[in-house]
C-alpha cells in the first residue's frame, strides 16, 4: 500500500490510518514499521505528525565481502 501511494506521488500514511486499514492497535502499528524498516519503510517526522512511507531496497551497511564474525 505504502509502495503504490509512493509510485503515484501521495504522501506516507499515519498510525492512526494504518491502524484504519488494518484493523491493527497502535503498538502492533509500530511494531510492523519497525519490522519495515530495515526492508523499505522510514519514518518522516514524530509524534502526531509522523508519517511512514516507503523508500525502496536500502542497500546493506556492511562493505562488500566483509562477513560480521570473520573467524
Amino acid at each position: 500500500m505504502l509502495k503504490a501511494r509512493q509510485q503515484r506521488g501521495q504522501a506516507g500514511l499515519s498510525n492512526a490510518e494504518v491502524r484504519e486499514v488494518t484493523g491493527y492497535t497502535r503498538q502492533q502499528v509500530n511494531r510492523l514499521i519497525h519490522e519495515l524498516e530495515a526492508e523499505s519503510v522510514r519514518m518522516i517526522g514524530h509524534g502526531r505528525g509522523a508519517r511512514y512511507e516507503y523508500v525502496g531496497n536500502r542497500p546493506s551497511t556492511e562493505p562488500a565481502g566483509k562477513t560480521k564474525n570473520p573467524r
